[in-house]
């Protein structure tokens, strides 16, 4: 980590008033500052897992009790490994506030959709097709696409075991095969899931769909106003039919980004009432024409577990 980030990540203001540091904090900046200088930035307490680093911002580690998270608080975390290092924000969606959602607890969501340095650190591959440098620049911070629904699970248990968390999802009897027609790799597999584990996991609609709109009922995240959608997400007119870098647009009120737009995303939950257990649904759409007649945030398409999209990725949740 550079020195200027670690200062700056340590510095950051701690919104609850409440300081505390681990001994993983003193070593690893006791060579870059001084006792003093760490008394005072204890902002964070920063664990170390091996060869990873994670920073988590909770009620119960902070001790604030008296003082709970609430909606649009975001907690930073740190994933290292091989030398490198990617940090990722998750953001606190309050259950409390809730319109009409069926949501028992708050939860964590990520702040943007998965990034290709992020799956590429976790999974020690980039399978996107928006991934050439010399197209994309700045392909690194592009969503991941052309990940399949059991390799985004794959992902979420993946990061869960490098943060010593619960994994969610058990997955046995992983078949692959190669599909000539697509040239691709399909991975099926039988999955059982655990939704009170704490580890990262997909969104349910309600979740996803709660998040989107930040506790209001507008239409579109960030604004209920058709002409201002191009400010808030990639849409079939402004992409070009590609995807950009995260964090391009503005958030929504609670400081989430490409809640539509840019790609869809895998969810947890497949359609209701399905026989067919292989469909998933996503959401987040950037192919459509948008008008004032329809509600986009609530619209959804299935995808079978297995296919790929250069248009689809994914974003990840945590129980909080």
């Amino acid at each position: 980590m550079r020195k200027d980030t670690t200062k700056k990540f340590l510095m950051r203001e701690n919104r609850f008033g409440k300081r505390m540091t681990s001994q993983a904090t003193s070593r690893f900046i006791g060579k870059k500052m001084t006792k003093n200088q760490i008394d005072e930035q204890k902002d964070y307490d920063l664990i170390e897992f091996g060869n990873t680093f994670s920073v988590k911002k909770t009620a119960s580690i902070l001790n604030i009790s008296n003082k709970p998270l609430i909606s649009s608080e975001k907690e930073r975390n740190i994933v290292s490994q091989n030398n490198k290092i990617v940090e990722f924000n998750m953001v606190y969606c309050d259950w409390e506030y809730q319109l009409h959602y069926k949501l028992e607890n708050g939860f964590f969501i990520g702040e943007t959709l998965v990034t290709q340095e992020l799956y590429e650190l976790v999974m020690g591959e980039n399978p996107s097709l928006h991934k050439d440098i010399n197209k994309y620049p700045n392909a690194p911070k592009h969503p991941i696409e052309n990940v399949s629904w059991y390799e985004a699970i794959i992902f979420c248990n993946k990061l869960s075991e490098m943060n010593k968390l619960d994994n969610c999802y058990t997955i046995t009897n992983i078949e692959k095969e190669f599909i000539k027609l697509y040239n691709q790799t399909q991975i099926t597999a039988d999955v059982s899931f655990d939704g009170k584990k704490n580890g990262y996991r997909l969104p349910f609609l309600d979740e996803w769909t709660y998040a989107a709109r930040a506790g209001t009922k507008n239409k579109y995240p960030g604004t209920n106003v058709l002409s201002a959608i191009e400010d808030y997400m990639w849409t079939l007119k402004n992409s070009k039919n590609q995807t950009h870098p995260v964090v391009m647009k503005k958030p929504n009120e609670w400081g989430i980004y490409d809640m539509l737009g840019n790609v869809k995303e895998w969810s947890q939950q497949g359609p209701e009432n399905a026989t067919n257990r292989k469909y998933v649904r996503t959401i987040g759409y950037n192919d459509q024409p948008y008008d004032t007649e329809k509600d986009y945030i609530s619209d959804l398409s299935s995808l079978a577990k297995e296919q790929k999209s250069n248009a689809t990725g994914f974003r990840i949740v945590r129980n909080f």
